[in-house]
């Protein structure tokens, strides 16, 4: 296994998974609000993260991006289900994407053995083998003596025995979200991509506000972030079970399976109308009800409740 840190680790300026009460949401280290926000049919606001921290135009990976199905292969039926956070395809590149608040240098061991199992099983885009695999760690937390808001590493030189690509086909990026803070506090200038991450992590405050009207898409994903959380008869204010399955419901676009094999899919046309009629149901706009489950117009406008 290759170690990237032997250092110890620290949450100091870590983003709390906690309500926002000014922001009036969730922030994107909570796991329900990841995958509602960035792991869905229309993600916007996963291809803009890509084009920005990888400098590709956004249209370009908006109109050519593939989600995939994030539950790895068994390699024995009696083997325990893993599921990474986000998959996609663009062109002939692979993006592993993971949320990390667990400050635990054992987390991101795991993130490389699913990206060598992901890569052992020779993952192809219709005939073509995918050229390069990317694994993209945001870290809610820092190692002691990290200095960087971005370390990569690319492996050392060595050949799988089950696997025909080379390790240097492979690329890991740790972004520690911390640090991002810190330059936010420190009045540093942040990258797009940086002040992206700020704006989904962070509370109001007058000068967040000023980033936030910088682009539409940050003034958007407040927005729509701020709608998902909005429910009568939840009280978004404490963590609780049931606020995390119904944001979950909302805009998640898997659904567990039920039977010998169980696990989180692809939803269901049908399942995409009962997620529609619910926002119908608390007022989301049919642009917002789109985004979300990728039905036309047409199909939300048919759509009795």
């Amino acid at each position: 296994m290759y170690i990237l840190h032997n250092d110890k680790t620290t949450k100091i300026n870590s983003f709390s998974d906690k309500f926002l009460p000014k922001a009036k949401f969730y922030p994107l280290v909570k796991n329900s609000m990841y995958q509602c926000m960035f792991n869905n049919q229309k993600p916007e606001y996963i291809c803009y993260f890509i084009s920005t921290f990888f400098n590709i135009d956004y249209r370009y990976v908006y109109n050519n991006i593939k989600i995939g199905n994030n539950l790895l292969p068994k390699v024995k039926e009696q083997e325990k289900e893993k599921i990474v956070d986000l998959i996609c395809e663009l062109d002939d590149v692979l993006y592993i994407i993971e949320m990390n608040n667990q400050a635990d240098i054992k987390v991101l061991k795991r993130n490389m053995e699913y990206l060598y199992k992901i890569a052992g099983t020779k993952r192809k885009r219709g005939k073509e083998k995918i050229r390069k695999i990317i694994l993209i760690n945001l870290n809610n937390f820092c190692f002691k003596k990290t200095e960087e808001v971005v370390e990569k590493y690319v492996p050392g030189r060595m050949r799988d025995k089950e696997f025909s690509m080379m390790s240097e086909d492979i690329e890991i990026y740790q972004i520690y979200l911390s640090k991002i803070k810190e330059m936010w506090y420190n009045r540093e200038k942040l990258t797009k991509w940086e002040q992206f991450l700020l704006v989904s992590l962070e509370d109001d405050s007058k000068e967040l506000e000023k980033i936030i009207e910088s682009e539409e898409i940050f003034m958007n994903y407040r927005k729509m972030a701020k709608r998902v959380c909005v429910a009568d008869d939840l009280d978004f204010s404490q963590e609780s079970i049931e606020a995390d399955e119904y944001l979950m419901d909302l805009c998640k676009e898997e659904a567990e399976e039920k039977g010998e094999k169980r696990g989180v899919r692809i939803g269901k046309k049908e399942e995409k109308r009962d997620i529609a009629r619910n926002m119908l149901k608390n007022n989301f706009s049919i642009n917002d009800i789109h985004i979300a489950t990728g039905l036309s117009e047409k199909q939300i406008a048919n759509i009795n409740f």
